[in-house]
């Protein structure tokens, strides 16, 4: 899963190669090695296992002094990555507000990280033992992730009904639409404690498939596929551009994406069963040790949370 693009870049051929990827991962490590204010970095992605394609992104999280050389190091290499036609996604955590709650790294992201960190995808210093994490709640984490996907990626798919393949904002909804699916199901497996063997994209989703009721990973393997079939027909575009047909195809995805919020709907009335339940069964616990009995509501999974 990764970008859709804008069919003017697709037919100036303004996509990423291999050697754009293997010179921009190279420059990610010499910028970060050569900067002394920057303390030290994590690189996620397929870049890591040598296993992206033409869509993939790569996420960098910098751990720094908040100088102006910093500043300009790491301006320099966003540039330097645009250029090269790669999306380079940079978060940034000063040595100040990692002391804080306001870092930014989620309880599921800093998972994430700590999984990166054993695969290589480590420059210099290991920062993750330095960011505050007592606040961290992996329930609520995942409550809120699941929450902002609704609310702000549920609406910009309900607004996408006739695709622009010019407009910048619609191929960014296209791209978080196939990508959010994967992103939420992560959350589901940070809460339910899965160790994630292999941390890929593939992984995920396998590790999801080996626990989730039948009908949701039957949807997630349908929306997988969706996103499968966009890269073969971009390949396809590079060697032989026509319009009509790129047109034809995003417009597809759009008509498909109220599948990915039905996911999300889904996973979380599957989170709140579970957690409903785990609710009652220490309320239960309890009453047995007073001998009182409180009742509990509890989310029921079924069917009819799925798209027809």
């Amino acid at each position: 899963m990764g970008r859709v693009f804008r069919y003017s870049d697709v037919a100036a051929k303004r996509i990423p190669l291999d050697a754009d990827f293997r010179a921009g991962k190279q420059d990610i490590w010499q910028t970060i090695e050569g900067c002394n204010d920057i303390i030290g970095a994590i690189v996620a992605g397929s870049i890591i296992h040598g296993t992206h394609n033409l869509r993939s992104d790569i996420d960098l999280v910098v751990y720094y002094h908040d100088t102006a050389a910093a500043r300009e190091a790491i301006a320099g290499l966003r540039q330097r990555c645009a250029d090269r036609n790669l999306d380079l996604a940079i978060i940034l955590v000063d040595t100040v507000i990692a002391q804080t709650r306001f870092h930014t790294i989620s309880y599921g992201f800093y998972q994430h990280l700590t999984n990166v960190v054993s695969q290589g995808g480590l420059i210099k210093q290991n920062f993750l033992p330095l960011l505050r994490t007592d606040f961290y709640n992996a329930y609520n984490d995942a409550a809120e992730y699941l929450s902002f996907k609704l609310r702000y990626v549920g609406k910009a798919i309900d607004d996408l009904t006739e695709v622009d393949m010019e407009d910048k904002r619609h191929t960014e909804v296209l791209t978080k639409g196939l990508e959010v699916a994967v992103n939420s199901v992560r959350s589901l497996l940070d809460l339910k404690g899965v160790e994630l063997v292999d941390d890929s994209k593939a992984g995920v989703i396998q590790a999801y498939k080996a626990i989730a009721p039948q009908g949701l990973s039957e949807l997630l393997e349908r929306l997988v596929e969706v996103d499968r079939a966009y890269t073969v027909m971009l390949k396809q575009q590079l060697e032989c551009p026509q319009p009509e047909v790129y047109a034809q195809h995003i417009q597809y995805i759009a008509d498909t994406l109220p599948m990915a919020k039905q996911f999300i709907r889904a996973n979380a009335f599957w989170m709140e069963r579970e957690n409903d339940q785990r609710t009652a069964a220490a309320q239960s616990d309890n009453d047995r040790s007073r001998n009182k009995a409180i009742p509990v509501a509890t989310a029921t999974f079924n069917d009819s949370l799925l798209p027809s």
